[in-house]
Parts: C-alpha cells; structure tokens; sequence
C-alpha cells in the first residue's frame, strides 16, 4: 500500500511540474497589445494586417532602423514586426522571422490604385 502511494505522489508531482511548464511556455509567448499579422499566399509573399496590405521591398538596411515591436506573423514562431523609426506603422513595417534576428526585411503599404488582385 505503501509503495502505491509513494508512486501516486511522484505520478501527481510529474503532472504538476509538466502543467506548470507548459503555463510558462504559454505565458511567454503571448505577449498583449501586439497585433497578429499573416502573409498570404502570394509570391512574394504580402504581410496582411486587417485591411492594409504590405509589399516586401527587400532587406531592410542600416539606413532603416526598427522602433518599438507593434506585432508578430501568424504560424511564423519567433517572428517580430516592427515600426520603422521615424515613419508611421500606416506606411512602412519591418519583419523578422529569423530564430536569430538578424534578417530584417522592410514592408511597405501597398496603395489602393496599385492593388493587383
């Protein structure tokens, strides 16, 4: 009886343990107040958030330096995008989906008139 019991405690700690793991790793990403953007399936690929569409215009360079995290690209883990500094979120985002990030690629609104969908 007792070795039942003491196999109880330890299957009961396991599960605990294992349940507050997977609550940190939830906790961390998830971060409130950023904006979940997706690409579509266009090539290249378009960044879409809400009704705004965001062309690539290749890699973002020195010249293009990133602000604050406004969001991240949905099914893309360890993605960040960016307000350019010194432009409004509205004309011009950077994204980075490297697990690094050190690939930084400039986005930049896509106007009504020159939509080709």
């Amino acid at each position: 009886m007792a070795k039942h019991r003491h196999l109880g405690v330890k299957v009961l700690c396991a599960v605990l343990l294992s349940g507050v793991i997977c609550g940190v790793m939830m906790w961390r990403s998830w971060e409130p107040g950023l904006a979940v953007m997706k690409f579509d399936d266009r090539t290249p690929a378009r960044l879409i958030w809400g009704d705004r569409i965001y062309d690539c215009s290749g890699f973002a360079d020195g010249d293009h330096s990133v602000a604050e995290q406004i969001g991240t690209v949905e099914g893309i883990g360890n993605s960040r995008v960016f307000r350019v500094k010194g432009k409004p979120e509205e004309d011009s985002l950077i994204v980075s989906c490297s697990d690094e990030m050190t690939a930084y690629e400039l986005y930049r609104r896509e106007m009504a008139s020159s939509r080709k969908d």
